[in-house]
């Protein structure tokens, strides 16, 4: 089995010794200048993916597509390679003209087949945070400013979070918010996505610390039940006349507030408040009569903590879902051994004899 992964962090360089462990030939492809002992690593540009024979939409009768091997087309820079070959085998260039040496310091591409395409490339490319994955108004406008944000890291937070996103990207910056001094924190859920089912899609590494903040935040409902309960039985019990004078107890609300099902139509913005307004609504159930209970919340910070989207053009003569490329994005060294795992298990699929 031969594989390329392409990556630039030595997240690369563990999935490619995990798989040479099992005896698969890997190759890492990278346009960072990645260190490793007994792992292939060409630094380089990859340009294109495409298949040997096969062209976008063809089938074989009976098979997967996988049938046919990658062709990874690759630019390099020779310039370098070919100094070292000059101190190597000085012999070799005595009889070359310098034209032909000019023509070797060039630029050129080359390609090699493979089994399987592994992309761990990074990327600085997200989704929008809007309704029905689209822009949100305002959001190519406000997204450059210094409090819309990917993630809260590295910066010192000192006001609530509009957090929008999904899978370990959204687990991390939960996790994050959880450990600074923040008020309110506001959690958008794509459409259709619960705590389950974001619990059900991260990886073990977040798992743990994710489920004692939403149990803390269950912990934390009961208790303001039971106090509103409480303040609500004692303003009842006052007389009418006395009722008036004070105002009617409402359900203190969550510092972590969860949303699902809620589409961003607009962002705006008061620099005098140094806030931004989220004005958001329920999307509309088809069987049911229109939405529109449309309601806004002031946010100091927008945080679209989605995963980064892989630059998608080196694949565009392949199939939109093409069996045996396995776009990931970056990982962290970490996140390998479960990587590798999950990996393993699809690609055992390919080459069952059931």
């Amino acid at each position: 089995m031969k594989i390329a992964i392409f990556g630039n962090n030595q997240a690369a360089i563990s999935l490619a010794a995990n798989f040479k462990e099992i005896d698969a030939q890997v190759t890492v492809f990278s346009s960072s200048d990645l260190q490793a002992q007994e792992i292939e690593v060409r630094q380089c540009q990859v340009t294109q993916v495409s298949k040997l024979n096969l062209v976008q939409g063809e089938t074989v009768s009976g098979r997967s597509r996988i049938c046919d091997l990658f062709r990874v087309t690759f630019e390099m820079n020779t310039a370098q390679n070919l100094e070292e070959q000059k101190k190597d085998n000085p012999s070799v260039f005595e009889n070359l003209s310098q034209s032909m040496i000019a023509t070797l310091q060039g630029k050129i591409e080359m390609a090699e087949d493979f089994d399987l395409v592994i992309d761990l490339r990074p990327s600085t490319v997200l989704s929008p945070i809007g309704k029905s994955n689209a822009y949100a108004l305002n959001e190519r406008i406000y997204s450059s400013h210094e409090n819309f944000i990917p993630n809260i890291s590295d910066i010192e937070i000192d006001g609530d979070c509009f957090i929008y996103g999904w899978g370990n990207s959204l687990a991390k910056t939960i996790i994050e918010s959880s450990k600074k001094n923040i008020k309110n924190v506001f959690i958008f859920y794509p459409k259709g996505k619960t705590r389950d089912d974001l619990l059900d899609s991260i990886s073990k590494v977040y798992l743990s610390d994710l489920t004692k903040i939403f149990q803390g935040l269950d912990k934390e409902l009961e208790e303001n039940k039971k106090t509103h309960e409480n303040a609500l039985s004692k303003w009842n019990s006052y007389e009418e006349y006395e009722r008036v004078k004070y105002p009617k107890p409402e359900l203190k609300p969550l510092s972590f507030q969860e949303f699902s099902d809620m589409g961003v139509v607009s962002i705006d913005r008061l620099e005098e408040h140094n806030k931004f307004f989220i004005t958001y609504e329920p999307y509309s159930k088809f069987d049911q009569s229109a939405a529109t209970d449309v309601k806004t919340l002031g946010a100091k910070y927008i945080i679209n903590a989605q995963n980064k989207l892989i630059d998608e053009q080196i694949y565009r003569f392949l199939d939109k879902s093409e069996d045996g490329l396995f776009k990931i994005g970056e990982v962290e060294n970490y996140e390998i051994e479960e990587l590798f795992e999950s990996l393993f298990n699809e690609i055992k699929k390919y080459f069952s004899k059931n």
